[in-house]
């Protein structure tokens, strides 16, 4: 199915840029098997014997430590221990199950000297490893080789995640006069294992660039926090320093650049660069990353961020993390002194880059250095979308695919888009050029509970994502009619047209069931972004979006369907979707306490209304109630030939299945539903369940 997709795009396309692609696709092919060869055969490590120190660029904020964990000493024995609470229902160990594979010969050396480093009571990681499954990939297979997503059970995102190395920035700040110590002897030995156990380009740990680059910016901002408390290692510095080096080459020598769609892997790509270039001492080879990564990062941003500020991805949760990679890394470029951009900006950037699509020009490169203006402003409108896309109450607002993937994760506390909002509109408002990602770091430890950035009586409207959001007294209702993002190619967005999601008195109660997974099982993510397990109607058994089966369609929407927004007013909206014989509109009209729902379709339809878990529901005939605390909901159907609440399951994040219920109402094609806040109540007054 794969081959036959490629071959019917590549015989659409005109000659001229057919042939093109052709010698390009061989091109890269030729020379990923001469870097395979030569790796066979010559080591992969860089060994520049010492002399080169990373600079340090941040100071560590005084009291960091007791703003982050309620018991810090526990979070830090977790960390050293290799456990991890991400993608997971609770802790999962890392740790080396049995006696780990020897690396390839050629690297085998060099991992050896690493190795004797470590501390003598030091637990190695599994790197390689699924902890879940418990599936094993191979160290010495070269990173374009590696398979993943054909293994029912099986999912990859494990052991990446976990190389990220966000416990690392956290183990730094967690660092105290009595622990540091023991954290700083943890950080060595964990970077080291990684470096021995890893050679560059070999194992599970390079098959995603995206990884690497954003490795190696928690290990730059880790090692940094560290040396500023005082702690230095020659050995471990020039071994720490060698990595980076190799992190850089890699990322430089394996972008993720396509010239019809790149995303927040290639925006990954070039943060991670970025960080190397301006952390490593400053040469030829890093001023031409400074230079490209810079021009490549002012392109990306115009691109992958919409007029509106929304990002391209049709996701909420993508939204905010290519909105996290982008502030830390303009925090970095606005940090960094002007005299370096300028040397940068007169080296050639072109040399080295294997994608002629990608090289820099003058044209994107900034005039004498200087990032424009529009930089900052784009940020804080995305700043704004991520606000504006939020319950009140930190329950995850979701509007297509989410993994749950941070930048820079401190904490174990859940991602807040509201506390993290106002964190950036905090920064970007008050930044100096003095100034870099202490700040940041600083108010990411800072006590939560911030306030709503947007207020009752406001209607905010972002048509290039396909959101709009109402307000009433006491309620806020969205709805999401727009475009499957990615220049059409959907990779992450949901069946969702004319989906609504909703929260009364600040508190969830109409939600997105989320993603739940991508490769470890197709038939859950398939479902997960069908039409029938979004707040809309399933009309005639026809999907809004169609898609590949297999591993190639879990990452594109095909054959979409057409949609329309017909009106926004203050408090109304009108929109349609269709595709084959299915048609659904949708009107939405808000007043002072609630809002009614209008639905026509084409024929039977299924709407359906999944629910927050601690919402309880009574339902008598076509009326239901609904509490959650002592927040009452009223809503009754008008149209409905049969409404039932069914057992369902929503994904908070990724890997994390939970029970809660949905309203599933049949109908023969025409619906109103009425939705009203109605007066508070306990839910036995109320007689809910």
């Amino acid at each position: 199915m794969a081959l036959k997709h490629y071959l019917v795009r590549f015989f659409q396309l005109p000659l001229g840029e057919a042939l093109n692609r052709a010698v390009g696709v061989l091109a890269r092919a030729f020379t990923r098997f001469l870097r395979l060869l030569q790796a066979r055969f010559v080591p992969t490590y860089t060994v520049r014997g010492g002399g080169d120190v990373l600079a340090r660029r941040i100071f560590c904020p005084p009291d960091f430590a007791a703003t982050l964990a309620e018991n810090p000493g526990h979070r830090i024995r977790e960390i050293c221990d290799h456990l991890s609470p991400w993608l997971t229902h609770e802790n999962i160990s890392y740790a080396l199950r049995a006696r780990g594979r020897n690396v390839n010969l050629a690297n085998r050396k060099r991992s050896e000297e690493a190795l004797k480093t470590l501390s003598p009571d030091y637990v190695r990681v599994d790197w390689q490893r699924d902890p879940v499954s418990g599936y094993l990939w191979n160290n010495r297979c070269w990173h374009s080789s590696i398979r993943y997503g054909n293994r029912y059970g099986v999912d990859i995102k494990l052991p990446w995640e976990f190389a990220r190395g966000h416990h690392l920035v956290e183990l730094a700040a967690l660092a105290t006069d009595e622990t540091r110590d023991l954290c700083w002897r943890a950080f060595r030995d964990e970077v080291t294992d990684f470096y021995a156990n890893n050679p560059p380009g070999f194992g599970v740990q390079w098959a995603c660039t995206m990884d690497v680059g954003i490795r190696v910016a928690n290990w730059l901002l880790a090692q940094d926090l560290f040396k500023s408390q005082g702690c230095i290692d020659e050995t471990f510095d020039a071994l720490l320093t060698d990595s980076i080096w190799d992190h850089g080459q890699f990322i430089a020598d394996n972008l993720e650049w396509n010239k019809d769609l790149r995303g927040n892997h290639y925006f990954a790509n070039i943060c991670g660069l970025l960080f190397t270039a301006l952390y490593l001492p400053e040469n030829e080879k890093t001023n031409s990353w400074l230079k490209f990564g810079t021009s490549q990062l002012i392109g990306e941003l115009s691109l992958q961020f919409n007029p509106d500020c929304s990002n391209f991805e049709s996701s909420t949760a993508y939204h905010a993390l290519v909105l996290e990679m982008a502030v830390y890394t303009c925090a970095l470029l606005w940090g960094t002194d002007h005299a370096r951009l300028v040397r940068a900006g007169k080296t050639d950037a072109k040399a080295w880059v294997g994608y002629p699509g990608t090289r820099a020009n003058t044209e994107t490169w900034p005039p004498e250095g200087e990032l424009p203006a529009w930089l900052g402003e784009k940020l804080m409108g995305a700043v704004q979308f991520m606000a504006a896309s939020a319950f009140a109450d930190g329950t995850p607002f979701l509007i297509g695919d989410n993994d749950s993937g941070r930048f820079v994760r401190i904490g174990t506390t859940p991602f807040d888009p509201l506390t993290q909002a106002r964190e950036f509109e905090n920064y970007l408002q008050e930044r100096t050029k003095s100034s870099f990602v202490s700040t940041l770091l600083a108010q990411l430890g800072a006590p939560r509970g911030v306030q709503m950035l947007l207020h009752n009586g406001k209607q905010h409207s972002f048509p290039d994502f396909g959101l709009y959001r109402f307000c009433g007294n006491g309620y806020s209702v969205w709805v999401r009619c727009g475009d499957v993002g990615q220049n059409g190619f959907g990779g992450h967005a949901h069946n969702d047209q004319l989906s609504v999601l909703a929260e009364f008195d600040g508190l969830a109660f109409f939600i997105d069931p989320g993603t739940a997974t991508y490769t470890r099982d197709q038939s859950l993510r398939n479902r997960n972004r069908s039409t029938a397990y979004h707040n809309t109607l399933f009309v005639s058994g026809v999907e809004q979006n169609g898609w590949h089966s297999g591993a190639m369609g879990l990452f594109n929407l095909t054959d979409p369907g057409n949609w329309e927004v017909e009106q926004v007013s203050p408090a109304r909206f009108g929109g349609r979707v269709a595709r084959q014989s299915m048609h659904h509109s949708r009107q939405i009209r808000c007043e002072e306490r609630g809002f009614a729902i209008h639905d026509w379709s084409s024929g039977c339809a299924t709407a359906s209304l999944f629910l927050h878990p601690a919402v309880d529901v009574k339902l008598e005939g076509g009326t239901f109630w609904l509490v959650r605390q002592d927040v009452v909901v009223i809503g009754f159907f008008i149209g409905a030939s049969e409404v039932n609440i069914e057992t369902t399951e929503w994904s908070p994040r990724y890997g994390v299945v939970q029970a809660t219920r949905v309203i599933r109402v049949r109908t023969s094609g025409n619906l109103v539903t009425e939705i009203n806040l109605g007066e508070r109540a306990t839910p036995s007054a109320i007689g809910t369940s």
